[in-house]
């Protein structure tokens, strides 16, 4: 007569299941974790909408102006009160909306997501918002003008060739002013070699 073998199959599972619960306990004791309490919070938090824009500061100066362009794929992170994470990705028009759970949240950008040379001109990174359960807040614009390197060198031409020569010594302490195409200026003086740079 062959013996039943599913009691011992019953006991291991038993056993198995008492050993995974007693060691979640403890492991969710030690490192101060509640998971059920996690996931019950994260269903029944309020809600909130946050929405924004990141864009383009063609002449710098710190103002949306018609026909400047958002910036596409910045990854906005988002830390809610509760000190989770999440990101989202500005659109073609350089908007993004996020639902995030009522309270502080702070709002960060991550900076290698930004085209190259990106300065902000508009508004503050990072920074923390109030959302407010049910609403839509909007959060600051913010606008990026785009900077490069400009350098030179400025020296005595004695002899008017438009090439230093040997003996024709560079100038330094002169004032360079640089002014683009929008009015914007900036100057700065050469160093002892009669180098200068600045972007």
């Amino acid at each position: 007569m062959k013996k039943n073998p599913m009691p011992k199959l019953k006991t291991f599972h038993l056993f198995f299941l008492f050993f995974f619960t007693v060691i979640y306990q403890v492991y969710s004791q030690d490192q101060g974790i509640n998971f059920y309490q996690n996931i019950l919070n994260e269903i029944t938090a309020q809600k909130g909408t946050l929405t924004g824009k990141i864009y383009r500061d063609v002449n710098g100066n710190g103002t949306e102006d018609v026909g400047e362009p958002g910036i596409e794929n910045v990854s906005v992170i988002f830390v809610d009160s509760n000190g989770n994470g999440q990101t989202v990705q500005s659109d073609a028009n350089g908007n993004w909306t996020e639902e995030v759970i009522a309270g502080n949240t702070l709002i960060l950008i991550d900076n290698t997501s930004l085209p190259s040379g990106a300065l902000l001109t508009e508004g503050t990174e990072p920074s923390t918002i109030n959302v407010i359960s049910g609403g839509i807040v909007n959060a600051e614009k913010l606008g990026y003008a785009f900077v490069g390197d400009i350098s030179g060198h400025v020296y005595y031409d004695v002899n008017g060739n438009g090439i230093q020569n040997g003996l024709e010594a560079d100038m330094a302490n002169v004032e360079i002013i640089i002014e683009d195409d929008y009015g914007n200026s900036q100057s700065i003086f050469t160093d002892a070699n009669g180098d200068w740079s600045i972007q």
